[in-house]
Formats: C-alpha cells, sequence, structure tokens
C-alpha cells in the first residue's frame, strides 16, 4: 500500500490560495526509504521478513501522514 502523495496539498479555508506543499521532498524521502530499508529483504518470503516488511510500511506511513499534516497545518496557520 503506497501513500496518496496527492494529500500533501491544500486550500485555504477561504479559498484565496492553494498550498501544493512539499509532496516532492516526502515521496522522494518515501521511494529511498524503501529502496534502502527493504532491500536486504526483498529477496526473502519468511514469517519474520514479512514482519519486517510490514513494520517498515507501516513506519513510513506514519510519517508521511504526520509531516503532510504538520506541513499543511503549519502553512495554514503561519499565513494568517
Amino acid at each position: 500500500m503506497s501513500p496518496d502523495f496527492d494529500m500533501v496539498v491544500g486550500v485555504s479555508p477561504d479559498g484565496d490560495w492553494e498550498w501544493g506543499g512539499c509532496a516532492d521532498n516526502v515521496q522522494h524521502g518515501y521511494k529511498k526509504s524503501r529502496e534502502f530499508m527493504d532491500a536486504k529483504y526483498r529477496k526473502r518470503s519468511d514469517l519474520k521478513t514479512q514482519v519486517m516488511l510490514h513494520n517498515n510500511e507501516a513506519g513510513r506511513l506514519v510519517l508521511f501522514i504526520s509531516i503532510s499534516l504538520f506541513l499543511f497545518y503549519f502553512f495554514l496557520y503561519d499565513s494568517s
């Protein structure tokens, strides 16, 4: 399951501006993390490896959502 990188876009409550955010940076970090952290586990299929890959993905998703929400609210309230 990959995150929806379009989620890192927001519109101000009054509709005056649209924030494009850091989607490229977040997406790049997500992909690089996947390449680096999962590389040694990709060729194995035992249960321990599958749990490790699942946990790595869960961690990436938590960071993606946290960073996305932080950046969205930072720019939303910083411009007020």
